[in-house]
C-alpha cells in the first residue's frame, strides 16, 4: 500500500477488508475539498438500469473482450462484496449517489475490484472523469491532466475526478506533485494502490462451468486469491477445450502455461534468497536472473534497492569500499525515476556487486560484538575515556591519563575496552580467549 499524508486526506479504504471503513474524512481545512454542483447545472442520474442491463448484456457477448472484462460490474447493485460501503445505506454508496465523492485511495490486491468500483464512480458523477495509469503514464502527463482539470473548473465550473490506477508506481517526489492541487480542491483524486499479497478465501459466485472441487482448489491456489487472474485462466482453459471436451486439470495446467501468474507471498522471500545467496555466491548471471523474475512479478524496486544496500555492506564490506555508495545511489536513483527507468540502475548495482570481491569481516565482527552485549554485564566506560565537560568531572577523575593520540608519532599504548574485557578481540570467532 502506498498512502502518505496528504495524498489520501480525505479518505482511504481498504477494498481488501470487507469491514473496512474510512480512516480520514476531513481535508485539513474548515472549507470541503469537494464543491457541490452549481444551482443551474442539476444532476442527472447516469444511466437507467435498463441501459446498464443492455450495456452489460452487450459486453458479455462481445468475444473480443476477455472474459473478466465482460464480466465487469457496471454498477453498485451488481458489485460484489464490501457492502458494508457500498451495500444500501453504506457511506460509500451514499456519496456516490450524491455525486460528493471525495479523494481517495482504494488499496487491497489485485483483482478485488477496486478499478471495477472507479469505473463505477465514473458512470456515476457529472463530474469529468480522467483515468490514468502510472504503470503507462509520467509525472508530465499528470500535470498536463491536472492543468485541464483547472481550465475545466474555471470555464465551466466542473469538476473533474482523476483515477489514477497504480499509484504505488510512482516515488515520493512524484506522488508529491498532487498535495497542492489536492489541497487547493482543483481535482479529486481517485488512487489505487496494491499491498502485499495475502491468502483469502473469496466467495466469487455460482459459475455456469462445472468442474471439480480439486480443480477449483488448484485454480485459487495458483491465482494467490486474485479473481482477474482465476477467471483468464479458466476463460483459456475452455478456448482450448473441444465441443465435447469436459474441464480437467491436464487442461488447467496448459492454460497457466500461457498465462502470467504474479507469485506469492511466500515466493517474495524466495526470490530474494536466490537473489542474495548468488550476489554473494559472485554469480551475476544468475543474480540477473532472480532480479528480473521479482521485477516481473511486481515487487517493490525500493525493497530490492534496500536488500542491496545491506548485501553492499554484509557481503562485500572491506573488500570494496565503493560498494556500498554504489548501493546507496542505486536506492536514491530508484525514489527518483521509479519503475520502470530504474530497472537498469538495479542491474547495474546486482552485477557491480557480485563481481566485486567478498568480506564478511565487519559484519562478523559486529555479530561477536552483538552477543557480547546481550550475555554480558554492562561495563561502565573507563574513567580515562569518559567525556569530561565540567569542572566537577574532571574533579571526579574523568579523563585522567587519557593520551591524545595526535600529540603521539603512531598509535599509543592505550585501552579503550572495559578491563573486564579488555582482551576480547570481536574479529576473532572465539573472542572470548584471554
Amino acid at each position: 500500500m502506498v498512502s502518505r499524508p496528504g495524498l489520501g486526506d480525505d479518505m482511504i479504504i481498504d477494498v481488501d477488508n470487507e469491514n473496512s471503513v474510512p480512516i480520514q474524512t476531513t481535508s485539513g481545512s474548515d472549507t470541503p475539498v469537494i464543491s457541490k454542483p452549481a444551482a443551474n447545472q442539476p444532476r442527472q442520474k447516469v444511466g437507467s438500469v435498463a441501459s446498464d442491463l443492455t450495456e452489460a448484456d452487450r459486453r458479455l457477448g462481445n468475444k473480443k473482450l476477455p472474459l473478466a472484462e465482460r464480466l465487469r460490474p457496471l454498477t453498485l447493485d451488481a458489485f460484489v462484496g464490501q457492502r458494508g460501503l457500498v451495500g444500501p445505506g453504506g457511506v460509500l454508496r451514499t456519496l456516490i449517489e450524491s455525486d460528493k465523492i471525495c479523494s481517495c485511495i482504494f488499496w487491497g490486491n489485485p483483482g478485488l475490484g477496486k478499478t471495477t468500483l472507479a469505473r463505477i464512480i465514473s458512470r456515476q458523477t457529472n463530474a469529468a472523469f480522467k483515468e490514468m495509469s502510472a504503470v503507462t503514464q509520467n509525472i508530465s502527463d499528470v500535470k498536463k491532466a491536472i492543468e485541464e482539470a483547472g481550465n475545466l473548473s474555471r470555464l465551466a465550473n466542473k469538476r473533474t475526478i482523476v483515477f489514477l490506477d497504480e499509484i504505488h508506481r510512482f516515488n515520493k517526489a512524484q506522488q508529491d506533485v498532487f498535495l497542492p492541487y489536492l489541497e487547493r480542491g482543483q481535482i479529486i483524486l481517485i488512487a489505487i494502490a496494491v499491498k502485499a499479497a495475502k491468502v483469502k478465501q473469496r466467495d466469487l459466485g455460482q459459475p455456469d462451468i462445472g468442474f471439480e472441487g480439486e480443480i477449483a482448489t488448484y485454480i485459487a491456489k495458483v491465482s494467490d486469491g486474485d479473481a482477474r487472474v482465476a477467471i483468464g485462466v479458466v476463460d483459456i482453459a475452455m478456448d482450448s477445450l473441444a465441443s465435447d471436451s469436459k474441464l480437467d486439470m491436464e487442461c488447467i495446467r496448459r492454460a497457466l502455461q500461457r498465462t502470467h501468474i504474479v507469485y506469492s507471498a511466500e515466493e517474495h522471500y524466495d526470490l530474494i534468497s536466490a537473489l542474495h545467496k548468488s550476489v554473494r555466491g559472485s554469480d551475476a548471471n544468475a543474480a540477473l536472473y532472480w532480479l528480473g523474475r521479482m521485477l516481473q512479478g511486481g515487487d517493490d524496486p525500493l525493497y530490492i534497492a534496500r536488500r542491496l544496500v545491506r548485501m553492499a555492506s554484509e557481503d562485500i564490506g572491506l573488500a570494496d569500499n565503493h560498494a556500498l555508495p554504489l548501493a546507496m545511489s542505486t536506492l536514491q536513483a530508484c525514489q527518483a525515476i521509479g519503475m520502470p527507468e530504474c530497472d537498469t540502475v538495479l542491474a547495474h548495482c546486482v552485477v557491480y556487486l557480485a563481481r566485486a570481491p567478498k568480506s564478511v569481516e565487519s559484519y562478523m565482527a559486529f555479530k561477536n560484538v552483538k552477543a557480547c552485549v546481550d550475555s554480558e554485564h554492562p561495563w561502565p566506560v573507563p574513567m580515562h575515556i569518559r567525556n569530561a565537560p565540567t569542572r566537577m568531572m574532571k574533579q571526579m577523575g574523568y579523563g585522567d591519563g587519557y593520551k591524545y593520540n595526535p600529540d603521539h608519532d603512531g598509535a599509543v599504548d592505550q585501552k579503550y575496552l572495559p578491563e573486564a574485557i579488555s582482551n576480547y578481540n570481536f574479529f576473532d570467532e572465539k573472542y572470548r580467549t584471554k
